[in-house]
C-alpha cells in the first residue's frame, strides 16, 4: 500500500488495551491519513515509517510525504531525527506538532521521496485488422487488445490522423469508424499508461466497395498502408523523422519529433521564449499539413524559466521529463493533464513560490526530489 486511510472500516484505536498496537507494515507509504479514526493513548507502530504514542512520536519517516492528523488528537512530536520538515497548509513549519487542533491538520514534507509499487506496463496493442476500405458515408468497427492481460493501466487513447476523412466514436477498447469523404486516415490506438506502445489501422475510404483486411502481424507497431507505403496524412506530407526540431512561430515554443516513421506523429514540448506568465502546452502543433500530438514535457524544458508562473498540461501528455520545471523560481501553480503517468526526478524541484500542483491518479511514477526545496507547497490534489 501506498496510501492508508484509518477508520473507514470502523477502526477504533481507543478500544486498544494500555499495551496495544496496531501494526502497519508498509514501509513505502507515502501518505497517512487518520482523519476518519478515534485516537486513544495508545500506540501506533508503523515499521519503517512512523511510530505513535502518547506522547507520541514520528520516527524514520523518509519515505512519508504528507499526514492527515484530526482536531483534538493527542499530543504528538517530531523528534530531531525526522528527515525532512513538515509544512501545514498555511506554509508554517512543524518540527514539534502538539494535539487539540480546532479543525483538521495536513501537514507535507516536500523532501520526501515519494515511491509507489512497481506498475506493470503495457507490452504490446494489437489490433483486430489494420487496413480498412469503406465506401463514404459507412462505418466499420475496431477493436483493440493488451497485453499482458494484468497490466496496470488498462486502458486505451483512439486518434484519427484527419478527422475530417474519418471521424471516430470511443467507446473503451472498441471505435466506430465513420467514413465521411474521400481519402486516408491513420486510426491509432495508444496504451495510456506511459510505456508508448500503440497500434495502428489504416483507413481508406472510396466510392466503391468496402472490404477489410485480417491482421498480417499482430506484434507489429510500424503498420504500412494498403500501397505498401509509410503513412501519410490526408494532405500528403509526410511526417519528419525523430529528433527532428519543430517551432511554432506564434507562440515561440520548440518541440522535436519522437515517433518514427510509420507511427502516429507525435513530438515533445522542449520549451519557449515567449516570456509569458502564464503557459498552458497545446494538446498538438502543425507542421506544414502534418499535425503532431505533444505526448510529453521534454527533460529541462523549463528549467531555470524566470518568467513562467503558471502551467498547465493538456490530457495528451503522459510523460513529463527530468528536472521539466527544475528552478522555476516564480512559478506558483501546476495543473497536470489526466493522463500523465510518470514524472521525472527533480521535475518541480527548487521552485520556491510553487504553492500547488494538481496531480491525476494515474501517475504511479514518481521520481526522486520531485518537489524538494518548495518550501511553499500548500497543496497536491489528487483527481480521480
Amino acid at each position: 500500500a501506498t496510501e492508508l486511510v484509518l477508520g473507514k472500516d470502523s477502526i477504533n484505536l481507543s478500544k486498544l488495551s494500555p499495551k496495544g498496537q496496531l501494526m502497519i507494515n508498509a514501509p513505502e507509504l507515502y501518505s497517512l491519513d487518520f482523519r476518519n479514526v478515534t485516537m486513544g493513548t495508545n500506540a501506533l507502530v508503523g515499521e519503517g515509517v512512523l511510530n505513535y504514542g502518547s506522547p507520541g512520536s514520528l520516527q524514520g519517516a523518509s519515505g512519508l510525504y504528507e499526514i492527515y492528523l484530526p482536531a483534538g488528537m493527542p499530543q504528538l512530536t517530531s523528534p530531531a531525527e525526522l528527515p525532512g520538515t513538515f509544512y501545514n497548509d498555511d506554509g508554517e513549519e512543524y518540527t514539534v506538532i502538539y494535539g487539540g487542533y480546532e479543525n483538521d491538520l495536513h501537514l507535507v514534507n516536500p523532501e520526501a521521496e515519494i515511491t509507489v509499487p512497481d506498475d506493470i506496463p503495457v507490452e504490446s496493442v494489437g489490433l483486430d485488422q489494420y487496413s480498412m476500405t469503406l465506401n463514404v458515408n459507412e462505418t466499420g468497427t475496431l477493436t483493440a487488445s493488451l497485453e499482458p492481460a494484468d497490466a496496470t493501466d488498462k486502458t486505451i487513447s483512439w486518434e484519427s490522423s484527419a478527422p475530417n476523412i474519418v471521424s471516430i466514436t470511443e467507446s473503451g477498447t472498441t471505435v466506430t469508424v465513420n467514413a465521411l469523404m474521400e481519402g486516408t486516415s491513420i486510426i491509432t490506438a495508444s496504451a495510456n499508461d506511459g510505456s508508448g506502445k500503440y497500434a495502428s489501422c489504416t483507413v481508406t475510404v472510396k466510392q466503391g466497395s468496402s472490404s477489410s483486411e485480417d491482421p498480417k502481424d499482430v506484434g507489429g507497431d510500424t503498420p504500412k498502408d494498403a500501397g505498401g507505403d509509410t503513412p501519410k496524412d490526408a494532405g500528403g506530407d509526410t511526417a519528419k523523422d525523430a529528433g527532428t526540431t519543430i517551432t511554432d512561430t506564434k507562440s515561440s515554443a520548440t518541440f522535436v519529433v519522437i515517433s518514427n516513421k510509420g507511427q502516429a506523429p507525435t513530438v515533445a514540448y522542449t520549451g519557449t521564449d515567449s516570456g509569458e506568465k502564464k503557459v498552458e502546452i497545446p494538446e498538438t502543433v502543425q507542421d506544414g499539413k502534418v499535425t503532431y500530438k505533444v505526448t510529453k514535457i521534454a527533460d529541462d524544458a523549463f528549467k531555470d524559466n524566470k518568467t513562467v508562473e503558471s502551467i498547465k498540461i493538456p490530457a495528451t501528455v503522459t510523460q513529463i521529463g527530468n528536472k521539466a520545471f527544475y528552478g522555476c523560481k516564480r512559478l506558483k501553480t501546476a495543473t497536470i493533464g489526466k493522463n500523465v503517468s510518470s514524472i521525472g526526478d527533480s521535475a518541480f524541484a527548487n521552485c520556491p513560490k510553487l504553492t500547488r500542483v494538481t496531480l491525476p491518479a494515474k501517475v504511479t511514477k514518481f521520481g526522486k526530489n520531485l518537489f524538494k526545496g518548495c518550501k511553499k507547497l500548500k497543496n497536491i490534489t489528487i483527481k480521480s
